[in-house]
Order: C-alpha cells, then sequence, then structure tokens
C-alpha cells in the first residue's frame, strides 16, 4: 500500500509547461473595433482557461495589423492524457458584428517545459489563419 501512495505522488507531481502565444491580426474595419483573445487547454469535460487579453483599435490607425501575445501555464492534463491540446479562443467587432472563432495552436507533449509559437497571423475580415489562405483554403 506504501508503494502505491508513493508511486502515486511521484506520478501527479509535475512541472509546469510555460506557453507562450503571438502573431498579428488583420482588419480592414475604418472605425474603432475590439477584440478578445483567450489561452486555452482542451479537455474533455471542460477547456482550462490559461489567459486573456483584450484591445481596442481607434479609427484612423494607418497600420491594418495589430500584434497580439498571450501566454499561460498547465501543470497536468488530467488522467492518461499526456498531451496539452493548446487553442486560441478569439471575439472580436472588426466585420461590425460581434464573432469568434477557435483556433488550434498546437498539441504539445506534457513532458515540455515550453512552448512558443509566434507568427500566428490571422485575418479578423474572414476569419481565418493567414497560414489557411496561403494554402487555398480560402
Amino acid at each position: 500500500m506504501k508503494v502505491f501512495i508513493v508511486s502515486f505522488v511521484i506520478l501527479t507531481v509535475a512541472l509546469a509547461t510555460e506557453f507562450d502565444v503571438s502573431g498579428s491580426i488583420s482588419c480592414d474595419s475604418k472605425k474603432k473595433w475590439c477584440y478578445t483573445v483567450e489561452l486555452l487547454e482542451s479537455d474533455y469535460l471542460d477547456n482550462d482557461y490559461m489567459n486573456h487579453s483584450t484591445k481596442c483599435v481607434e479609427p484612423g490607425t494607418e497600420s491594418y495589423q495589430e500584434s497580439y501575445h498571450i501566454n499561460g501555464t498547465q501543470k497536468d492534463d488530467g488522467l492518461w492524457d499526456y498531451y496539452f491540446e493548446i487553442f486560441v479562443d478569439f471575439s472580436h467587432n472588426c466585420t461590425g458584428i460581434q464573432e469568434s472563432f477557435y483556433h488550434e495552436v498546437a498539441i504539445v507533449p506534457i513532458t515540455e517545459k515550453s512552448f512558443e509559437k509566434n507568427g500566428l497571423d490571422f485575418d479578423f475580415n474572414k476569419n481565418l489563419p493567414i497560414e489557411s489562405k496561403k494554402e487555398g483554403s480560402e
């Protein structure tokens, strides 16, 4: 019995994995628009919320691209699940109506200490990742 308890404690002690996601957002709106990005770890029953960021862009901004950056930490991913399923969840009003979409960032082994994804770019005019447009999946 003691061996089981010690083994269980050792298995449940996990180092945290740090996640860092950044990219740019394209929006052609001439009016003020806002967006929120959430960093999530997807699970069968309920997603684990890691962090969120909200920003508004004023009219007259010369650039139609905005940078975003979000990070978070996860300690474990549940019993018999050895991968973190990382997603970003965006909501925005770039097109004049409130829209949202969910995008998979990566599937990361729980043994990784850190994960970084740069250049994850989105076109809010069409709710598509920029990389998808390049692949012809408009």
